[in-house]
């Protein structure tokens, strides 16, 4: 049975990583890169598995550049996020 789960790398429990029909451990396939012509490419960052209120770096043959995405800042930072209560 294959299932795809999106998860940040480390997050998936002992357990979770066995096969529940053998016991077996299940392969991972760790994404390092990202073009958006993968078969995930048109899913949210929120559905691929990538942390809340984290910073993101994007390169290109000239270029670096990070992106902090904040959208999610509160459910992570609480009161600290700032801008009222």
């Amino acid at each position: 049975m294959k299932k795809i789960l999106f998860v940040p790398a480390g997050s998936v429990s002992y357990e979770a990583g066995r096969c529940p029909n053998d016991g077996h451990m299940r392969a991972v396939a760790a994404v390092h890169a990202y073009t958006g012509n993968e078969a995930f490419g048109q899913r949210k960052l929120s559905e691929i598995g990538l942390p809340p209120f984290d910073i993101y770096t994007v390169r290109s043959d000239s270029r670096e550049i990070g992106y902090l995405v904040e959208g999610d800042a509160r459910s992570v930072l609480g009161a600290l996020a700032g801008g009222g209560t």
